[in-house]
């Protein structure tokens, strides 16, 4: 059964439109080559820009003088500009390298506010157990002793100890976040109809299909935005820097 999930998740993520790791890679190469043409308007272009001004005696504008205020500052301040980047970028490569991908990094922060991305393994797990004829019971204890999430354990030993009370094991998850309401009808429906390894194996599946579909719309919605974003950047600069060349051209006092 885990070769046949490895085996679909990799067809998935083959086949997909979209792939957090080919995002990544062309967010960061549009940052660099903003990143190399704004320093070449920087350390070329704007000094040039300003002895214009000062020779014509143009007032500079309120956008022109931002922008110079701005480039003023990543000039004093350059070195460190350059080092926090190869800091950054050369720290999150060597992380990805060092943990084999972004399959490698600790996601857990974003399962701990949202626990749901565990749910699959947890119920996978139990569908293991009840197909094994292990009661329910046991197969709880044994995730709350293995599970590698510590947030995850805490959720199942209430569940477990709600359950050793004679409460509803499906009802319990979902009062901890695991299932909703719906899937815990579900389940509960399966236990008492004899199919319930099935349910929990097909829940897990359609919660992970659920998980991927927004992940996609995610990275659709980031890439556009992101180009967008530098877009909005580079007409800001566009627009300090022509005002004044404008208004220089435009002026007959000045010829």
């Amino acid at each position: 059964d885990l070769v046949v999930l490895l085996r679909r998740r990799e067809t998935n993520r083959v086949e997909g439109r979209y792939s957090a790791a080919g995002v990544a890679f062309y967010i960061y190469c549009v940052l660099c080559v903003v990143g190399v043409v704004l320093g070449f308007l920087c350390f070329w272009i704007v000094p040039k820009f300003q002895k214009i001004l000062s020779d014509f005696g143009v007032p500079v504008p309120s956008p022109t003088a931002k922008l110079l205020q701005f480039v003023d500052a990543c000039s004093d301040h350059w070195m460190a500009i350059a080092v926090w980047t190869l800091v950054i970028a050369g720290g999150s490569g060597f992380l990805l390298l060092r943990r084999g991908g972004w399959g490698g990094v600790d996601w857990g922060i974003f399962s701990a506010i949202y626990p749901r991305l565990e749910t699959p393994g947890v119920l996978r797990s139990l569908a293991q157990a009840v197909a094994s004829r292990r009661p329910l019971n046991a197969a709880l204890a044994g995730l709350e002793l293995h599970h590698r999430r510590r947030h995850v354990r805490g959720r199942i030993r209430r569940v477990r100890d709600a359950f050793a009370r004679g409460g509803d094991c499906f009802q319990q998850l979902s009062r901890n976040g695991l299932v909703n309401s719906h899937e815990a009808a579900a389940l509960g429906s399966a236990e008492r109809a004899g199919n319930l390894p099935w349910v929990l194996d097909g829940i897990a599946d359609n919660i992970e299909r659920r998980q991927q579909a927004r992940v996609q719309v995610i990275i659709e919605t980031v890439q556009p935005a992101v180009v967008i974003g530098l877009g909005l950047i580079i007409f800001s600069i566009c627009i300090a820097m022509f005002v004044p060349l404008i208004r220089i051209l435009g002026s007959a006092e000045l010829w």
